[in-house]
């Protein structure tokens, strides 16, 4: 190669490097911009508006000066605090406060959602497209007899078979109470759901219980206590309830339903605007 040829690359070469050291400032540079943090601080009206009203939330009076003075200095604190941590990227990785700022996402979308209150039509509709979750269990109102069959199996279904040939026979006593073996559980229980009655004598006598006859003596039925001859007096069939006895129960299922309508309404659509890649 000639010193003719050498030297009319060299200026060629020289501008490649060039090219190549712009790129690389450029890349330095754009991200010394992005890890740069505004040094400004601005208090507003608005935000000094609202650091008085969060005090006298809390203490039911306004700040003194020099408290006031205190709130400010603790606001700066945070906000230069937070503007260095995210231009150093602090917690970028840490579990924690990714978790709590999904959740402020989360509970920003989901307060948005219902800023304002339900109208009663609302709460009727959806009464009306929900009603099993709200439906009124049937009630029972019975008087049992109680006998023990701890230590006598046999002989406590015998006494009780007994007992109850006697009662089908005659009017309904008054000292039912002095009948069979003492009982802790009371002799008389009026209006009580299937769910309440399943813990205090147990599963199968609530089964039994929920297919005998009203208006008749029936059993010996076995509960976790001993047996049991039972009459039911009455039964309430179950039913959906009006809005008026079960509104404030209503209105709570129904801020629920809409705040987790949002948040999945919110995912949808940032969704949309991410590419994800599982490697």
């Amino acid at each position: 190669m000639t010193s003719a040829q050498k030297s009319s690359r060299q200026p060629f070469l020289y501008v490649a490097l060039a090219g190549v050291i712009i790129l690389l400032l450029y890349v330095v540079l754009a991200a010394d911009q992005s890890r740069r943090v505004d040094r400004h601080i601005v208090v507003t009206v608005e935000q000094q508006q609202r650091i008085v009203a969060n005090f006298e939330n809390t203490w039911q009076r306004k700040p003194s000066d020099a408290e006031m003075i205190e709130l400010l200095d603790r606001f700066t604190r945070q906000e230069i605090a937070w503007r260095e941590a995210t231009r150093l990227t602090l917690g970028e990785n840490d579990v924690d406060i990714r978790r709590r700022l999904q959740q402020h996402l989360e509970s920003n979308a989901a307060d948005e959602a219902v800023l304002a209150a339900p109208t009663r039509e609302e709460l009727q509709q959806f009464l009306d497209a929900h009603a099993d979750d709200f439906r009124v269990d049937p009630l029972l109102t019975f008087r049992q007899i109680y006998f023990d069959n701890t230590n006598n199996t046999i002989g406590a279904d015998a006494s009780a078979r007994f007992m109850l040939g006697r009662l089908q026979n005659q009017v309904m006593p008054e000292d039912l109470a002095t009948l069979g073996d003492p009982s802790p559980l009371p002799t008389y229980i009026e209006e009580v759901r299937s769910a309440d009655i399943n813990p205090l004598f147990g599963r199968e006598f609530t089964l039994i219980l929920a297919a005998s006859p009203v208006g008749k003596w029936v059993g010996p039925i076995p509960s976790k206590l001993g047996l049991h001859i039972v009459y039911i007096d009455a039964r309430a069939a179950g039913r959906i309830p009006e809005l008026a006895e079960v509104d404030v129960v209503v209105t709570e299922k129904w801020l629920e339903t809409k705040r987790s309508a949002a948040i999945e309404d919110l995912y949808r659509r940032l969704d949309e605007t991410y590419t994800i890649t599982v490697e």
